[in-house]
């Protein structure tokens, strides 16, 4: 239940900005920026698109949000290119996989931040989905 209440909240776009996208606010500056990215951690929404760029933030806790239910949900979802796309480590990966498929070229999925940061987590997050994308049907 925790998890399908966060995963809908995911879903849902941000109600102030209304979007997952911080690229498409009227105002991108380092204060609306930090602003939405703090609001959306303070509701347990840890992943926020600027662009094409990933942000996470690290709960520093375990989330309801990486489940097997959520790996399917992203497996079985056509990745979107619009704001709607629901910001989250899976839809990167799936994106990278379904890029393989279809270019037959390599994909780079570049994880950085400081010490502490979740990097290590978010490439086991990455790979496992990545692992889940590449089953059979």
């Amino acid at each position: 239940e925790n998890c399908q209440t966060l995963m809908t909240a995911m879903a849902q776009p941000y109600t102030t900005l209304q979007t997952h996208n911080l690229a498409e606010i009227s105002v991108l500056d380092e204060h609306s920026l930090l602003t939405a990215i703090r609001d959306r951690y303070e509701s347990d929404l840890i992943y926020t698109y600027v662009g094409e760029i990933l942000i996470a933030t690290n709960p520093f806790r375990p989330l309801p949000i990486y489940g097997h239910s959520a790996m399917l949900s992203f497996k079985h979802t056509a990745a979107r290119t619009d704001s709607n796309e629901v910001p989250h480590i899976f839809a990167v990966s799936r994106r990278a996989y379904e890029s393989l498929l279809t270019t037959q070229r390599d994909q780079v999925c570049i994880i950085s931040g400081e010490s502490g940061a979740g990097k290590t987590e978010s490439c086991k997050f990455l790979l496992r989905q990545l692992m889940e994308m590449s089953k059979s049907p």
